[in-house]
């Protein structure tokens, strides 16, 4: 909305009225995360060298298209017969390359320079032991696809502490019909949530420190419908209320251009930005510029401690292949080959389009008056010149080639 709109929505307004006073440390620190957060954001907004001069942005657009086989290769000759097409090479290589290494069966690492022993126990533990083992397989398998299609896999290892309700029959008799419920508030068995962070929402304070646990400030800015804000663990929070769809949002990031034409806009959306800074041993969470998780009331407010024992950023960062020991983002196979699949295609084009003018020439004419010629009419054509006409026979194309 627009903040000069006299009836544009002001979140201040409403707690003003609600007798709530945010402290100008408050304010000011708001300032300063979205400071930093914009600082790290324009450390890859730019063209980069080890990305062939694309933005950030650019290469994960071209890789996953490249992944989905969306991107056709433009023929007129075979537009007018209704065949573009592309051969899904990339996507190929992508999946028998995710199959050799999902038969492998190999068990996720964490490692790192100067991380806590005991934190790596906590984190390996949650991450090994508390999955469900009948779906680990599964998501071993999303994980990986997930690095080898982007360049980098990010997953996020926290809880999960929702509350549903449940109803447990106790007793039931078959003959009356009657029977009974118990109905209690419970959580998961287990609350322990390991998730795939979509890269793009990740940010990183040192974009040339490639071991996650060494940036001190991590950044994570998350896309939400308003029905969803309000069901997620931020819409539980009490200033959840003062967040309204549409306000404060970017909409240049990656989410709203790839999902453009399907309906998605900045007016049914919240942008969670959540902050982790493990030097300073703080996680701050702003929805539409309203922090959500402080500590306190007025002039006493203060920010959260990070909600985990082993104090540590809550990530597992891997990469598909290294670019460079300086730089944390590694490189996705459709990145790597697609020249050679944009070869290939353009080649396989070219030989459609050659044995197509082999078996329906065209033919080169000086005559003016030259009748339009349909085959298969069975009728006496008039021409002016039957020497005017000539069959156009193209080269043949050498198959060995392709």
């Amino acid at each position: 909305m627009d903040s000069k709109d006299p009836n544009a929505y002001r979140p201040e307004d409403e707690m003003l009225k609600d007798g709530i006073e945010i402290p100008d440390g408050v304010i000011e620190m708001v300032g300063n995360e979205y400071v930093d957060f914009f600082t790290a954001r324009n450390a890859r907004s730019g063209e980069i060298r080890h990305l062939q001069y694309q933005t950030f942005e650019d290469y994960l657009r071209t890789s996953r298209e490249l992944f989905w086989n969306s991107t056709l290769t433009t023929s007129d000759d075979l537009r007018e017969l209704g065949l573009d097409f592309a051969f899904p090479f990339v996507r190929k290589e992508v999946l028998d390359f995710l199959g050799r290494i999902a038969s492998l069966n190999i068990s996720p690492q964490l490692s790192g320079d100067d991380i806590s022993s005991h934190g790596v126990r906590v984190l390996q533990a949650i991450y090994k032991k508390w999955r469900m083992k009948s779906n680990d397989r599964v998501e071993k398998f999303w994980e990986t696809l997930y690095g080898i299609v982007n360049g980098t896999v990010c997953l996020y290892v926290g809880f999960d502490g929702k509350e549903s309700t449940k109803r447990f029959l106790t007793s039931y008799n078959v003959e009356t019909g009657d029977y009974k419920f118990d109905v209690k508030k419970v959580k998961m068995w287990n609350d322990v949530r390991v998730e795939i962070v979509p890269i793009e929402e990740m940010y990183l304070s040192k974009i040339w420190q490639r071991n996650i646990q060494l940036q001190g400030k991590t950044f994570r800015l998350q896309n939400m419908t308003y029905p969803e804000f309000c069901s997620s663990e931020f819409g539980k929070a009490p200033m959840a209320k003062y967040v309204r769809p549409g306000i404060r949002i970017a909409e240049d990031s990656l989410y709203f251009q790839l999902l453009s034409g399907m309906g998605i806009d900045t007016q049914s959306h919240v942008q969670v930005l959540t902050s982790i800074d493990t030097d300073k041993d703080r996680r701050i969470v702003i929805a539409g510029g309203i922090p959500l998780n402080m500590l306190g009331k007025g002039k006493k407010m203060i920010t959260a401690p990070i909600p985990f024992h082993h104090k540590i950023q809550p990530y597992v960062w891997s990469i598909h292949e290294p670019i460079d020991d300086k730089f944390a983002y590694g490189l996705s196979m459709p990145f790597k080959i697609k020249d050679g699949h944009k070869l290939l295609n353009t080649s396989y084009t070219m030989l459609v389009e050659s044995e197509l003018r082999g078996i329906d020439s065209p033919y080169l004419t000086s005559d003016i008056e030259a009748p339009e010629i349909i085959f298969g009419k069975k009728k006496v054509i008039p021409v002016m010149d039957v020497n005017a006409y000539l069959a156009l026979e193209p080269v043949e194309s050498f198959t060995h080639l392709f």
